[in-house]
Order: C-alpha cells, then sequence, then structure tokens
C-alpha cells in the first residue's frame, strides 16, 4: 500500500489573529486519500449487483475486500495524480 496520502483533502491557510500574530490549525484534517476511499466504498455500496457479488459466502469476508479494494483504488487515482504534476 502506498505512504503517499495525497496530502490534505481541505488544506487551510494560516490566518492572522486581532493582535496581527499567524494563527496555525493543529491540523490538517481528512488526507486526500481517507476522502477517496470514502467516496469509493460508497459508489461500490452503491452498486447492488457488486454487492450481492461480494456478500455470496465465495469471497473473505465482503468488509475487508471491499476496505482493500477501495484502499487500492485511491492509491492508484494518487499515483496518477502525481505523475501528471
Amino acid at each position: 500500500m502506498s505512504e503517499n496520502s495525497g496530502g490534505s483533502a481541505f488544506p487551510t491557510k494560516n490566518a492572522l489573529n486581532r493582535d496581527g500574530n499567524v494563527m496555525r490549525w493543529a491540523q490538517d484534517g481528512m488526507s486526500v486519500r481517507c476522502w477517496l476511499v470514502g467516496h469509493i466504498l460508497e459508489g461500490m455500496s452503491a452498486s447492488p449487483e457488486l454487492m450481492q457479488w461480494l456478500t455470496a459466502g465465495t469471497m473473505p469476508p465482503y468488509e475487508t475486500t471491499m476496505a482493500q479494494a477501495a484502499i487500492r483504488l485511491a492509491d492508484a487515482v494518487i499515483a496518477e495524480l502525481g505523475e501528471e504534476e
């Protein structure tokens, strides 16, 4: 699996407070990778054919299968986007 998270899905900019000091956010929030995985899982779950195939009982637990597939797809998207830069 990729170590590249794709950066922050919702990057924040530093802001100045009333005193003119730079305020930094404590965290960057959700990574692009996590955001992609969530949307991929949402799409996979919306497919009756895929869900029927995954829950047919001939595969490992479908939750694991779906999660692994979603992570691999997200990693592929991030890698492809990185090649375009």
